[in-house]
């Protein structure tokens, strides 16, 4: 997964938690299959280049992220939230108690 592709997915779980109630800022911690990690909030993944990604593809490849990759949100009122990128790509999210 490139860059571009997990801040794309990246917003688009944020914008599930705000329809569901969720209040900016959301934070978030992420986790790759290969225990690459990366940080940010709703306010950062939008616009910039997430740095301090590490590339297990061949070289010349822009892969950066091995799926799945876990997500923990947490929202400015305290709720929390898991994310997955599976390994097909798709996304999902669930609301903790």
């Amino acid at each position: 997964m490139t860059t571009d592709d997990f801040r794309e997915h990246g917003m688009a779980l944020i914008d599930r938690l705000l329809t569901q109630g969720f209040a900016r800022p959301i934070t978030f911690a992420a986790i790759a299959s290969d225990g690459l990690t990366t940080a940010g909030s709703s306010e950062t993944i939008t616009g910039t280049v997430l740095s301090g990604v590490k590339t297990t593809a061949p070289p010349g490849a822009f892969a950066r992220y091995l799926l799945p990759i876990h997500f923990l949100f947490v929202d400015v009122q305290g709720r929390v939230a898991h994310g997955v990128i599976g390994p097909a790509g798709t996304a999902s999210v669930d609301i903790l108690p």
